[in-house]
């Protein structure tokens, strides 16, 4: 697949992402009180789409670029790492401390896959919550250098 058709992949998933903590700004991200159990768990499920994006962007870079996608047991993680690496087909997309945060997102993402809503707290998502858009600036300016080397190599 040419850089193109991958870039378009990418976009198109940073387009969905950054509709979904448009749609949950008001309503959620600027809430100034402890969230109810419904809200929570509708923040938990928007943290869960903003990973789940993410991952597919990793995925694109990972069949696309790399043309090597994980397959071990931890194969989330795997990628999440391979992302935050160089190899001989491309730079790091972004950079260890990037892949930090991301990480958090990653290990609250596993959480809510395997738990029950009535198991979510607050004090364990709020941070997650509170810089959400910070971390997602980060990275699309990251993403953003990245993608400029494919179009030019």
């Amino acid at each position: 697949m040419s850089p193109e058709k991958a870039v378009k992949e990418i976009q198109f998933e940073l387009k969905e992402i950054e509709n979904l903590l448009d749609l949950y700004r008001d309503e959620l991200f600027e809430l100034d009180r402890e969230p109810n159990l419904v809200e929570l768990t509708a923040l938990a499920g928007v943290l869960h789409s903003f990973y789940s994006g993410l991952e597919r962007i990793f995925l694109v870079i990972a069949k696309k670029v790399d043309k090597d996608v994980p397959h071990d047991l931890n194969w989330h993680k795997s990628l999440l790492v391979q992302m935050s690496k160089e190899n001989k087909h491309r730079k790091p997309v972004f950079s260890d401390k990037t892949r930090d945060e991301l990480s958090e997102y990653l290990v609250f993402r596993h959480f809510y896959r395997h738990s029950y809503s009535s198991h979510l707290k607050w004090k364990e998502m709020k941070d997650l919550v509170k810089s959400i858009r910070e971390t997602w600036e980060e990275f699309k300016s990251e993403l953003s250098i990245f993608i400029k080397t494919l179009d030019s190599g």
